[in-house]
Parts: C-alpha cells; sequence; structure tokens
C-alpha cells in the first residue's frame, strides 16, 4: 500500500541542527561501503625489520576461582557487594572472560527481585552484555516496569533477539502521543530494527510531523525504511520537493530531503533510482552522501558518474565517499581521477587515496599511470601533496624522483622532510649517497645546536632514515659520521639507534671489529643515571650478532637471560648468539597475563 505524507509548515530551526548532525551518525555511516584494501604507506623503519624481532603474544588468563567468589557475593545480603559483583560479571565478560553464563540465573533473579532500582538496571546491563535472550522475558518486564534508564539497555538487545511479544508494547507506545519522548523513540527504533509491518502507518504520520523533534522524525523515517521496501516513494519525492525555480535549501532546513533518503533505504526500482540521482547532488552533504551510498547499491554506473563530480566538494566525508566509489573500478580513469586528492585537506582521505595508488601501482600496465600522478603531486608546492607524493613514489621504487627528494629534505614541513628522507632510503640508490651523507653530516651538527624541541625531533627523524640507508648500501664512507653517535650522549635517541644499527652492517663478518667492546658496553649499561636507552641496547645486540663478535659472548648471555624473550634487547641478544654460534634460540614464549584487580579476587 502506499504511504501518503502529509508535510505540514516548516519547523523549528534550533532542532534541525541538530537533526544534520544526526542524519549523518544514522544515515550515512552504516551505510557507506567498505575501504578498498589499501598499501598502508607510512614511514617505518628499516631497523625494526632486520632482524624481525617480535615481542610474545599477549595471552589473558583468569583465575578460576574468581567466579565462586562472584556467584558468593551474588548471595550476600547487603546490597552494595551485589551490585559490585554484577557490574564485575559484566566487566570481566568484555574483557574475555569466558564461563560466566552460569550467572544468568542469579543475574534474572536479581533483575525480576531486587528492590534496589540501580542494583536492577546492573543485572540488566550484565544479561544484555552475557547476550542471555534467555531472559528476554524478565527484560521486557523490568522495561516496562522501571521506565526509561532501564529500557535503554533492555531494548536494543530485545530487538535484536527479535523478542515478539515485546512487539505489541512498542506498537502500543508508538500509537500513544502521551508516551516519554525517550521511550517512544525506543520503540520506533526497536519496530524499525525487527521490520514490524503493523508500524508502517503511525511511522508515515511522525514522519510527516513538523511539530516533533526532528531526531524523532528521522528515527520514524529510518524505521520505515526499514519496515518496507515499496510504496514510499511518492511520499519521499514530497518530502524532496522544493519550491520552483528556488535552490533547495541547505542546513537546517534540509531535514526534508534527509527524511526521503531515509525512506527510500531498502526501495529499488526506477523512480527509486531517478530520485536517488537528484538528491546525491543536493547542496546539503549530508543529504548528497547519504543518498550517493544508497544509489550505489542500486545502480553502481550513475552513483559512479556522480561520484567523479563529487571529489572536489567541500565536504570531507562526500569527498571520501566518492573517492571510495571512484577507485572501485581500478583502472587508468579512476588513478587520473584520484591523483589530485593526494593534496586533500583531509589526513584520512589523502593517506587512502595514497595508499590506494599504491596498491594499483604494483599493477604493471597501471604502473606508469599512478607514478606520473605522483610526479605531478611531488612537482607542486603544497605539503600535503608533496609528503604523499614522496611516500608513493618510495613506495614504487620510482628512482627519477631521488633529485628532487633531495631538494625535499629542507622543506620547512616534518611531514615533507622526514618522508623525503624515507623515501631515499627506499630508493637505496648509491649515486645519492655521497650527497646525503654531506646533509646527514649537518644533521649531526644541527643536533647538536640548541634548536627547539621539534626541530630536534625532525633532524632526529632525518638523521635515522639516512643512517639506515648507509647501512642497507653498507657505504663505509658514513662510518666516521655514524661513529660519532656510538658514545654515550644526549642526542637523539632515533640517530644513534640507527646508526648502531647501520654500523653492524657496514662491518659485518667483522670478527675483530673495534667496535665490538663498546657495543657491549652500550648493552651492558643498564645501571648507570640514567641508563642507556633500551632501543640503542637493542641494536647494540643486533650489531654483535653482525660483527659475529665472539669475544662478547659473555655480555650477549648475560643480557639474553637478564632481559629475557619478553624485551627487544633480550630477543636480540638471543638473535645475536645464534648468528655467532648457530645455537637456535628459544621457542617464541607467550606473555599469559593474569587479568587481576577485581572487586573481588583470591589471595
Amino acid at each position: 500500500m502506499p504511504i501518503h505524507l502529509f508535510v505540514p509548515p516548516s519547523c523549528r530551526p534550533s532542532r534541525l541542527r541538530r537533526a544534520v548532525a544526526a542524519a549523518l551518525a544514522c544515515l550515512v555511516v552504516a551505510s557507506l561501503p567498505s575501504p578498498l584494501a589499501a598499501v598502508d604507506l607510512a614511514v617505518d623503519q628499516a631497523q625494526q625489520l632486520d632482524p624481525l624481532v617480535k615481542l610474545p603474544p599477549e595471552m589473558a588468563t583468569f583465575s578460576k576461582r574468581l567466579l565462586p567468589l562472584w556467584e558468593q557475593a551474588l548471595d550476600r545480603p547487603d546490597v552494595e557487594p551485589r551490585r559490585m559483583a554484577i557490574d564485575t560479571i559484566r566487566l570481566a565478560k568484555g574483557r574475555g572472560m569466558e564461563g560466566l553464563e552460569v550467572t544468568v540465573p542469579r543475574l534474572t533473579k536479581a533483575l525480576v527481585e531486587e528492590i534496589d532500582p540501580q542494583l536492577r538496571r546492573a543485572a540488566a546491563g550484565a544479561l544484555v552484555a552475557l547476550d542471555a535472550s534467555s531472559a528476554a522475558a524478565e527484560l521486557a518486564a523490568a522495561a516496562e516496569r522501571d521506565g526509561l534508564l532501564l529500557a535503554r539497555i533492555a531494548e536494543p538487545a530485545l530487538a535484536r533477539w527479535d523478542h515478539l511479544p515485546s512487539r505489541d508494547g512498542w506498537l502500543a507506545r508508538l500509537e500513544d502521543p502521551a508516551a516519554p519522548a525517550g521511550l517512544r523513540l525506543l520503540a520506533i527504533e526497536a519496530l524499525g530494527a525487527v521490520r514490524e509491518p503493523r508500524a508502517a502507518a503511525t511511522l508515515g504520520k511522525l514522519v510527516a510531523d513538523r511539530d516533533l523533534p526532528p531526531e524523532v522524525r528521522l528515527a520514524a523515517a529510518k524505521a520505515l525504511g526499514n519496515v518496507n521496501d515499496s510504496g514510499a516513494v511518492d511520499a519521499a519525492e514530497r518530502l524532496a520537493a522544493t519550491t520552483a525555480g528556488a535552490a533547495p535549501a541547505t542546513g537546517p532546513a534540509a531535514l526534508p530531503r534527509l527524511l526521503a533518503v531515509a525512506l527510500l533505504g531498502r526501495h529499488s526500482g526506477e523512480t527509486t533510482t531517478t530520485l536517488l540521482r537528484r538528491l546525491a547532488t543536493d547542496p546539503e552533504p549530508a543529504v548528497a552522501t547519504a543518498a550517493l551510498a544508497r544509489l550505489d547499491a542500486l545502480d553502481p554506473a550513475a552513483a559512479l558518474t556522480i561520484a567523479h563530480e563529487s571529489l572536489a566538494v567541500p565536504d570531507a566525508g562526500q569527498r571520501f565517499l566518492a573517492a571510495r566509489l571512484t577507485a572501485r573500478p581500478g583502472d587508468a580513469d579512476c588513478i587520473g581521477r584520484l591523483g589530485p586528492l593526494l593534496g586533500d585537506r583531509n589526513p584520512s582521505l589523502r593517506r587512502f587515496v595514497a595508499g590506494t595508488l599504491a596498491d594499483f601501482g604494483a599493477d604493471a600496465s597501471l604502473r606508469q599511470t599512478v607514478i606520473d600522478q605522483g610526479l605531478a603531486a611531488l612537482g607542486r608546492d603544497q605539503w600535503r601533496a608533496l609528503e604523499q607524493a614522496a611516500l608513493l613514489l618510495g613506495h614504487l621504487d620510482h628512482e627519477p624522483a631521488a633529485e628532487r627528494l633531495i631538494t625535499l629534505l629542507d622543506d620547512d614541513r616534518d611531514e615533507v622532510a622526514v618522508s623525503a628522507a624515507w623515501a631515499l632510503r627506499k630508493l637505496e640508490i648509491a649515486e645519492t649517497l655521497s650527497p646525503l651523507l654531506a646533509y646527514a653530516t649537518k644533521l649531526r651538527a644541527e643536533l647538536q645546536g640548541q634548536e627547539p624541541p621539534e626541530t630536534l625531533a625532525k633532524l632526529g627523524r632525518q638523521a635515522q632514515q639516512l643512517h639506515q640507508l648507509f647501512g642497507i648500501l653498507r657505504y663505509r664512507e658514513a662510518d666516521p659520521l655514524l661513529r660519532e653517535y656510538v658514545p654515550k650522549a644526549q642526542i637523539d635517541t632515533r640517530a644513534r639507534s640507527a646508526a648502531f644499527w647501520a654500523l653492524g652492517l657496514i662491518h659485518e663478518n667483522e670478527r675483530n671489529c673495534d667496535l665490538a667492546p663498546v657495543f657491549a658496553e652500550r648493552l651492558a649499561d643498564v645501571t648507570s643515571l640514567p641508563p642507556e636507552s633500551g632501543v640503542v641496547r637493542w641494536m647494540a645486540a643486533v650489531g654483535l650478532g653482525r660483527f659475529k663478535a665472539e669475544s662478547q659472548m659473555e655480555t650477549l648471555r648475560e643480557f639474553a637471560e637478564r632481559d629475557t624473550m619478553f624485551v627487544e634487547s633480550g630477543i636480540a641478544s638471543y638473535w645475536a648468539i645464534e648468528q655467532i654460534t648457530g645455537e637456535p634460540m628459544p621457542p617464541e614464549p607467550v606473555d599469559v597475563t593474569r587479568i587481576g584487580g577485581w572487586f573481588l579476587e583470591p589471595p
């Protein structure tokens, strides 16, 4: 049966402002397509990957004596221990404790018999956390008896379980204009979730009633759109209509068009797609984004055309959806359209675009097209585009970008300067080593100066990347510079640790390397004030393994056992012993952590 909505005069703008925000949450976010699997482009550290040192995986355990204690507390005569035991059960469930379902009968009894309303609400929360659908009838009765605070806990779960006996109560509340607003809103949402067809007529009236709060009308429209898969197009068209010759209103006045999109949540057919195509180009971003997401499910080709037109709109959420849809074909055309977004104002969007282009660049037939977009961005004078282009071209190993990347090392923006250093490390071009050594030498002097902390951090991150490059390419001309970082000093730890790592590679298999005693000394420096940095100790142990420094076996064994396989320096010490002697590393342990700090726990 078609739904006929009468649309009365305009509603109050203060509520409509909140409606726009609510619409983004309930109409757009849930319907957005999932992001494509894109490469995660980020500045990483070669020194943490070679050798790969993995800390033991964590496994949480719970004492078997906890649950009996909590069950005893549930039977205590005083209220507070019972309430705390119930809250503890809910919390334990959230932390992954198993076997808590045995408490459901006691929790159900508390929900039904307890006098204290706070304790009943705690019991309801625990039952919902345990997904105790067997207590649905008791939860429904408690919600009816205790009102809004308990209903907010119970009724979303009842709707999720599709508790059939609750439907009549929700319908009665829906049709009662005197029902409290919060309870009526819960009924609307629940009836929409279970797709109760008997609610359709009343929901249609609520959508049309401009005297109602916008959040109620939005909830009703969303619920009605979930209940019906046909019959609402005429009503949606009336809601979406604008005065002849007038541009559609934006902001709070866009609410009717948001309602129209919500009504079409499960509709299909030509009239539906025609209306959605119009609304997907709406000047109000909330309307356009919701409509485009729905249109994509019905007519992907039409949605793609509109997405192309939406890549430059002011709203970041709308641009992000447009970019995701644009990326889907994975062809040269979409690469050309996405390229300009490498400099987008929204950080999540530009990272998504860079990662997606990197993903496409793995295809030989698309690689040059991706590189062209990266080079175009690298030629701009815009820091956001420069950062992402450096990451993209470094990832793709595009060596002709090296000259431009070297000039970007002096960029004022940390993001650009550090990304350029990372990209040059990834390119591994021998011809760049001489100018980069000169630059790294300048960094060393600046790191010893009185620069602000943020500047020193930038310089240290750059030096870290360049030092790693010198190690990867075994660049012996960098040896004197790198040795300057070996003595303990108040200088950037990142730059120091990378120098240790690089020296290990430059002097690999030099069993009598003069650096071995100094590296062992750094590894063993745990009692001075301040002690040596943990990451420097880690890289010192790796270096000793690379040297094959048999003379330092005593120190390595001492700190392998002392630091154990639960600390990077301990794992690296075991790794070094294996490199020198061939003794296999201990089996990978599991970091078993007993979760404690409970309301009641055994001594």
